[in-house]
């Protein structure tokens, strides 16, 4: 992000689409399926996951990754871009495969600690157990 044709405007590369967007909108679905009156069980549980990781990609990991990259451009020298490029790289991490942030030896698709990753073994999961 920023004046990188040089035309003195700093202009937003993208097209509405993208990781967020696609994370928010993965979150609504789980959330209606979650409030729909006939879905029990494991499907219920998969849905009211899927919503959680979804917006724990935006809210936590997608946080994260934004202010840490903005770090790197702001950064006065190199030591400063190191640590905020390993705060990108580390949040970038966790929002692809989650991060056990309460130690118990595995990710799960709770708050703060599911990624894409379980968005996608949690609706595996729920498929399966439909068929």
């Amino acid at each position: 992000f920023g004046d990188i044709n040089e035309d003195g405007e700093a202009q937003n590369p993208g097209d509405g689409f993208g990781v967020f967007v696609y994370a928010q909108a993965v979150a609504a679905a789980g959330d209606r399926i979650a409030e729909t009156p006939d879905v029990e069980g494991a499907p219920r549980e998969a849905a009211v996951a899927v919503g959680v990781c979804g917006r724990t990609v935006v809210s936590a990991w997608g946080r994260d990754a934004t202010e840490a990259v903005l770090r790197v451009l702001a950064a006065g020298d190199a030591e400063e871009a190191q640590a905020a490029g390993e705060a990108t790289v580390a949040a970038i991490e966790g929002l692809v495969n989650g991060a056990d942030t309460n130690g118990d030896g595995e990710v799960q698709p709770v708050r703060g600690e599911c990624g894409v990753l379980q968005v996608r073994e949690t609706f595996d999961a729920a498929l399966a157990a439909t068929r």
